[in-house]
């Protein structure tokens, strides 16, 4: 009898110490588990971070784009304003230049016309 209760003790104890194990077990799987949600949510975040940083800074290139292109239309307008005022100028002179020397004729032939 004696010899029958120390099995079932031996056998108790062991049945113990495996629910024991089995329970350290599953803590370590949760644990590695929930280490793993976290790594994987911290690197979710990461990547919505580098995404966002990316796509501000695409449109931070194309806003200078659109701006160095607008800067670049805005001298071609002011060197073809430029061109053109110089034109004017030019025209303006000649047309001056031709003014004058029309009335100079016409002066000079009314003092031709008075002397006779």
């Amino acid at each position: 009898r004696m010899r029958h209760r120390e099995v079932r003790l031996e056998i108790t104890m062991e049945a113990q110490r495996r629910v024991a194990e089995d329970e350290e077990a599953a803590r370590r799987q949760r644990e590695a588990r929930e280490r793993l949600a976290a790594e994987q949510a911290e690197r979710a975040e990461r990547d919505a971070q580098e995404r966002r940083r990316a796509r501000v800074a695409a449109e931070e290139e194309e806003a200078r784009r659109r701006s160095a292109a607008a800067a670049a239309e805005d001298r071609r307008m002011r060197t073809e304003a430029r061109r053109r005022a110089d034109l004017l100028a030019e025209e303006n002179s000649r047309f001056e230049a031709l003014y004058r020397r029309n009335r100079n004729f016409v002066a000079e032939r009314r003092t031709e016309e008075d002397g006779i």
